[in-house]
C-alpha cells in the first residue's frame, strides 16, 4: 500500500503504507529517542500529532501491552525510515503493523525521514495530512486549508476515555489505607505516572478537569496532583474550571504538576505560555538543577524525557514563582516552586517511560511536601 504526506509548507513526499487504509490530518512532530516506540505511541500527549521517529529502525521489538502507557495508539500515526514487520522480543504480543491496523491508523516508511526533521527543524511544527487514497498535491493542500489547528481543539476530552485513570480508579482508591489521600486531575495522564504515584504509598483519588470543587472537598485529600496531556493549555483553560481548582485548592494542599499541569499551575498564578517552536519530544534533553530537591544539589544535570509543545514563560511567573530547573538546550523553564505555597512542577516527565531514571527522585518532594503539611497542621 502506498501512501502521500504534504505538510503545510508544501512539502510533499510518498512512501509506502503500514496499518490502516486512512487519511488524517495532524500536526507533525519529530522525536529522538532512539528506542521506546510503544511508550511514545500510547502517550495521550501525542493525541491530534503525527510522530516523526528520526531513529531508523521502528518496530523490531513488536507491541508488548505491558510497555503501554494508555489504552490505545494515541498519536494519529507515524513516520519512520525503515518499518520492521518481524517482532523479535519475548515480550511481544503482536506487531507493530498488527497494533496499527486494530487502531485504524497507518504508518509511512521507506522516506527520507532527515530531511523531514530538517523542515521541522528549520520551520517549526505544522499540519500535515497523510492519505492512503489521494496523490493530488492541490487536493491535498485544500483539505489540509480546511482543518482546524490543533491549538484549538480539545484533545483532553478525547484522550481521558483511553487513559489507565478511569480502569484504576477504583482499584486504586480501595486498595488499603494509606497514609496519604490526594486527588488526581488526569488530563490524559499516562500509566507510568500512576504507578510512580502509587508507590509512593498514596490513595489516588482520580477526577476530570471539569469537577467541581465540591466534589475534590468531598474525598478530603491531603495533596493535588496534576499530570500531562494533550493540546494547549489554554484551549484546556477556557472550556474548564481546571485553573480554579488550583486556584482554590493548591494555596491549602500541597500541589504536583508535569508537563501539562506545569503550565496549568503556572496560568492559574498570572502566568502565560507560548508554544515553542518545534517542542521538546525525546528522552535526551538535559535539565539543570538550580536549587536542592529531593537529595539533588543544585547544580546537578539531569537527562530527561520530554513531551510538549509549550512551556511557561519565565518572565511572567517571577513574583510567584522560584525556576528550579532549566531546559540546557534553549533555557526554557523545566521546574518551579511557589515562593510561598507547597507547590512544586516540572517541564518534564520524572516516571521516565520511556527514558532514563535521573528524574525519577524527584517524586520524593512531592511526598515530602505531603508530610511537611501534615506536620504544619498537627502543631
Amino acid at each position: 500500500m502506498r501512501a502521500s504526506f504534504l505538510m503545510d509548507d508544501g512539502t510533499f513526499v510518498v512512501g509506502n503504507a503500514l496499518g490502516a487504509a486512512c487519511e488524517t490530518v495532524a500536526e507533525v512532530v519529530f522525536n529522538t529517542a532512539m528506542s521506546g516506540y510503544e511508550e511514545v505511541l500510547t502517550d495521550p500527549s501525542y493525541a491530534g500529532q503525527f510522530v516523526l521517529f528520526t531513529t531508523s529502525h521502528i518496530g523490531n521489538t513488536g507491541i508488548t501491552g505491558f510497555d503501554a502507557e494508555s489504552r490505545t495508539l494515541c498519536a494519529e500515526g507515524f513516520l519512520c525510515r525503515d518499518f520492521s514487520l518481524a517482532r523479535d522480543n519475548w515480550r511481544a504480543r503482536a506487531t507493530l503493523e498488527e497494533f496499527l491496523k486494530e487502531k485504524g491508523k497507518c504508518a509511512l516508511t521507506d522516506i527520507d525521514t532527515r530531511f523531514l526533521a530538517q523542515r521541522l527543524r528549520q520551520r517549526g511544527s505544522m499540519r500535515a495530512i497523510l492519505s492512503t487514497s489521494d496523490f493530488d498535491r492541490v487536493s491535498l493542500q485544500q483539505k489540509l486549508g480546511r482543518s482546524i489547528d490543533i491549538s484549538l481543539r480539545d484533545l483532553v476530552s478525547q484522550t481521558r476515555s483511553f487513559s489507565w485513570a478511569q480502569s484504576r480508579n477504583e482499584n486504586l482508591s480501595r486498595s488499603g489505607e494509606k497514609e496519604f489521600r490526594i486527588v488526581a486531575v488526569d488530563c490524559g495522564m499516562k500509566r507510568g505516572i500512576f504507578d510512580d504515584l502509587e508507590a509512593l504509598g498514596l490513595d489516588i483519588h482520580v477526577v476530570g478537569p471539569d469537577a467541581r470543587v465540591a466534589d475534590i472537598q468531598a474525598i478530603r485529600p491531603d495533596g493535588l496532583f496534576f499530570g500531562n496531556g494533550p493540546g494547549c493549555p489554554r484551549q484546556l483553560a477556557q472550556h474548564s474550571g481546571v485553573l480554579e481548582l488550583i486556584r482554590f485548592f493548591a494555596p491549602q494542599l500541597p500541589t504536583f504538576g508535569i508537563c501539562l499541569g506545569h503550565q496549568l499551575i503556572a496560568l492559574a498564578f498570572g502566568g502565560e505560555t507560548a508554544k515553542l517552536e518545534f517542542g521538546h519530544h525525546a528522552v535526551n534533553h538535559p535539565v539543570l538543577s538550580l536549587v536542592e530537591l529531593a537529595g539533588l544539589p543544585a547544580g546537578t544535570v539531569m537527562i530527561t524525557s520530554q513531551n510538549h509543545n509549550y512551556h511557561v514563560l519565565e518572565s511572567s511567573i517571577a513574583s510567584e514563582f522560584v525556576v528550579t530547573h532549566k531546559h540546557m538546550n534553549d533555557s526554557t523553564v523545566a521546574g518551579m516552586r511557589h515562593r510561598r505555597h507547597p507547590i512544586f512542577s516540572v517541564q518534564f516527565h520524572p516516571e521516565c517511560n520511556p527514558g532514563p531514571e535521573d528524574a525519577k527522585p524527584l517524586f520524593q518532594v512531592f511526598l515530602h511536601m505531603l508530610k511537611e503539611h501534615r506536620h504544619a497542621r498537627a502543631h
